[in-house]
């Protein structure tokens, strides 16, 4: 794989991983690499880019695989929820990046928009699926905009 030189794009790499590719960088959002899962041998492709970021919408494992962040570069810098109330079904992730060897963890807050040199990524609200009635929960969604593309990922909403 290589950068999108002459236009952004988007790849379904597998389960809800995505990578949105801009003229200048890329960012991968809940990477889930495994070959018993049907990511096929070449998806693993993806873990020589150089990124702009890694995205984890929350800790469930199929969006923040610990496997799969081990194949990554620990330079690259992870956005992950700011977790408000950590709760058993709302765990804080950036401990469990920090023991993986990552040292750029970003922890973003609702609304509030954040650059990678040239995509842009809203975290929004995630209203989906709930582990249990009423627990709160700080899992984000998010849209995406580059030159040439925007998109909403919606996760497991």
């Amino acid at each position: 794989m290589t950068l999108a030189r002459d236009r952004s794009r988007v790849t379904f790499v597998a389960h809800t991983s995505l990578l949105v590719q801009s003229r200048r960088t890329a960012v991968l959002f809940d990477p889930l690499l495994r070959c018993s899962l049907g990511l096929p041998e070449k998806g693993f492709d993806v873990t020589r880019l150089k990124l702009g970021a890694i995205c984890c919408s929350h800790s469930h494992w199929d969006h923040c695989d610990v496997a799969s962040l081990l194949l990554f570069d620990k330079r690259t810098p992870v956005i992950i929820p700011k977790v408000s109330k950590p709760t058993i079904f709302n765990p804080p992730i950036s401990p469990m990046l920090g023991l993986l060897g990552f040292d750029d963890i970003r922890e973003v807050e609702f609304w509030k928009p954040i650059q990678i040199d040239d995509i842009e990524i809203v975290p929004v609200p995630f209203h989906g699926e709930q582990d249990e009635p009423d627990a709160g929960i700080d899992h984000y969604t998010y849209v995406v905009g580059t030159e040439g593309l925007s998109l909403y990922g919606g996760v497991d909403a």
